[in-house]
């Protein structure tokens, strides 16, 4: 648990660590989203930076960064601030977002918008 403990602590403290080509914890042949995913599968808090996440917390959308899609730092740095807000794990944050979005599941807030049916549509930056 101490190796754990290191690694959340660099990832709080650097933010990209995941991708960082120099960075001791960079997890050879994996791109961020998928060290996002191995990271939160043994047990780090985090939010996986794929592309329902990037495309929802993107400027264009719910997030209040300057790029679309929403950078990595961008993500984490979002569902870090919901994460303290709300009490909820990143990892809750990020899987709530993923079913908004996903193809099969909320369907929402997808590459093709679905804001008639978006109960939070007045917070999003797509329709102002």
């Amino acid at each position: 648990m101490v190796f754990l403990d290191v690694i959340h602590y660099h990832i709080r403290s650097e933010g990209q660590i995941v991708k960082k080509a120099g960075s001791k914890f960079k997890l050879k042949m994996l791109g961020e989203a998928l060290a996002w995913e191995y990271l939160r599968n043994v047990g780090i808090d985090g939010a996986k930076p794929d592309v329902h996440l990037c495309r929802f917390l993107s400027g264009s959308r719910m997030g209040n960064g300057n790029h679309t899609p929403a950078t990595t730092k961008e993500v984490y740095d979002s569902v870090l601030e919901l994460s303290k807000a709300t009490k909820l794990s990143m990892t809750a944050i990020d899987n709530y977002i993923w079913s908004y979005c996903a193809d099969g599941y909320g369907e929402v807030c997808t590459s093709e918008t679905h804001c008639s049916i978006c109960e939070i549509r007045q917070h999003c930056n797509y329709i102002k």
